[in-house]
């Protein structure tokens, strides 16, 4: 039987443990907010609608360990982009990581992505580039015009 103190103390355990949970599994990631830096670093750049989901059984493999897991694959339609896509359409591996950018079903964006060799070089998007939602993503398709015909457009 706990007595108030040790009820407390358990509490106080409680609380301190599902803090650390928190933190250890918290995305970590280096925010890159302008344009012209996520121009660099990303392998794909588009503005498209949601157009597709799915659920997908992969591996990825650390080290010498293969992992199952279950990811979401997110198909745009893509309007416009400015580097990385071939076609119409372009999947972004997502609920794999708690850095994933959260889409809306049916939304459209400004999309940033990233290919990584653990996915076996599928992409995917970071909450750490500045994806954002079409309708307010002007100014930046602005300075991403101006970087795809060689220029560096100021903000």
């Amino acid at each position: 039987m706990l007595v108030v103190g040790d009820r407390m103390r358990y509490i106080q355990t409680i609380v301190i443990l599902h803090v650390l949970a928190s933190s250890a599994f918290a995305c970590q990631c280096e925010v890159i907010a302008e344009p012209n830096k996520a121009f660099e670093h990303s392998s794909a750049i588009f503005v498209g609608r949601i157009c597709g989901l799915r659920k997908e059984n992969d591996s990825v493999n650390i080290g010498s360990s293969a992992y199952n897991i279950q990811v979401s694959v997110v198909t745009f339609c893509v309007e416009q982009s400015w580097k990385g896509v071939e076609g119409n359409s372009f999947d972004i591996l997502s609920d794999y990581s708690s850095c994933d950018y959260n889409f809306e079903i049916n939304g459209r964006y400004l999309v940033y992505a990233e290919s990584d060799s653990l996915l076996k070089g599928r992409s995917y998007a970071s909450k750490c580039f500045p994806i954002k939602k079409a309708e307010e993503a002007a100014e930046d398709i602005h300075i991403l015009d101006g970087l795809k015909d060689g220029v560096s457009p100021k903000r």
